[in-house]
Protein backbone atom coordinates (compact mmCIF):
# COMPACT_ATOMS: atom_id res chain seq x y z
CA UNK A 1 0.00 0.00 0.00
CA UNK A 2 1.36 3.43 -0.94
CA UNK A 3 1.54 6.24 1.61
CA UNK A 4 1.74 9.94 0.73
CA UNK A 5 3.47 12.34 3.10
CA UNK A 6 3.86 16.12 2.77
CA UNK A 7 7.33 16.92 4.14
CA UNK A 8 6.93 20.63 3.47
CA UNK A 9 5.07 22.77 0.95
CA UNK A 10 7.96 22.08 -1.45
CA UNK A 11 8.45 18.31 -0.98
CA UNK A 12 6.02 15.37 -1.07
CA UNK A 13 6.85 11.68 -0.85
CA UNK A 14 4.99 8.58 -1.92
CA UNK A 15 6.25 5.38 -0.33
CA UNK A 16 5.71 1.69 -0.83
CA UNK A 17 7.53 -1.18 0.86
CA UNK A 18 10.73 -0.75 -1.18
CA UNK A 19 10.36 2.55 -3.04
CA UNK A 20 10.35 6.20 -2.10
CA UNK A 21 9.12 8.63 -4.75
CA UNK A 22 10.23 12.16 -3.96
CA UNK A 23 8.43 15.04 -5.68
CA UNK A 24 9.66 18.60 -5.31
CA UNK A 25 8.77 22.07 -6.56
CA UNK A 26 10.97 23.84 -9.08
CA UNK A 27 12.76 25.47 -6.14
CA UNK A 28 14.48 22.12 -5.42
CA UNK A 29 15.31 21.16 -9.02
CA UNK A 30 19.05 20.47 -9.04
CA UNK A 31 19.15 19.72 -5.30
CA UNK A 32 21.48 17.11 -3.83
CA UNK A 33 19.79 14.04 -2.34
CA UNK A 34 21.60 11.93 0.29
CA UNK A 35 20.35 8.77 2.00
CA UNK A 36 21.90 7.74 5.32
CA UNK A 37 21.43 4.58 7.39
CA UNK A 38 20.52 4.86 11.07
CA UNK A 39 24.23 4.42 11.89
CA UNK A 40 25.11 7.48 9.77
CA UNK A 41 26.53 5.56 6.79
CA UNK A 42 25.92 7.23 3.41
CA UNK A 43 23.90 4.64 1.46
CA UNK A 44 23.47 6.60 -1.78
CA UNK A 45 23.41 10.11 -3.14
CA UNK A 46 22.32 11.82 -6.30
CA UNK A 47 21.04 14.97 -7.89
CA UNK A 48 17.40 15.88 -8.40
CA UNK A 49 17.68 16.58 -12.14
CA UNK A 50 13.94 16.82 -12.59
CA UNK A 51 11.20 17.44 -10.03
CA UNK A 52 10.77 13.73 -9.25
CA UNK A 53 13.20 11.05 -8.08
CA UNK A 54 12.61 7.39 -7.26
CA UNK A 55 14.84 5.86 -4.58
CA UNK A 56 14.85 2.05 -4.54
CA UNK A 57 15.33 0.45 -1.11
CA UNK A 58 14.96 -3.14 -2.37
CA UNK A 59 18.59 -4.13 -1.82
CA UNK A 60 19.15 -2.51 1.58
CA UNK A 61 18.51 -3.90 5.05
CA UNK A 62 15.35 -3.22 7.03
CA UNK A 63 15.54 -0.20 9.28
CA UNK A 64 15.30 3.57 9.36
CA UNK A 65 16.93 5.85 6.82
CA UNK A 66 17.44 9.61 6.80
CA UNK A 67 16.85 11.38 3.49
CA UNK A 68 18.44 14.81 3.15
CA UNK A 69 17.53 17.24 0.36
CA UNK A 70 19.90 20.22 0.00
CA UNK A 71 19.96 23.15 -2.37
CA UNK A 72 21.95 26.26 -1.52
CA UNK A 73 21.22 27.24 2.08
CA UNK A 74 17.95 25.26 2.17
CA UNK A 75 17.96 21.77 3.69
CA UNK A 76 15.05 19.40 4.35
CA UNK A 77 15.38 16.08 6.18
CA UNK A 78 12.90 13.27 6.68
CA UNK A 79 12.92 9.58 7.42
CA UNK A 80 11.96 6.40 5.57
CA UNK A 81 11.38 3.10 7.35
CA UNK A 82 11.93 -0.16 5.49
CA UNK A 83 10.21 -3.12 7.13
Amino acid sequence: MATTKHISPEITTLTTEDLLVLRATRKFKGAEIEVFSSSGYLVTSGKLNKRKMIIDFKNVRSGSYLIRVKKGNTKKEFSFRKE
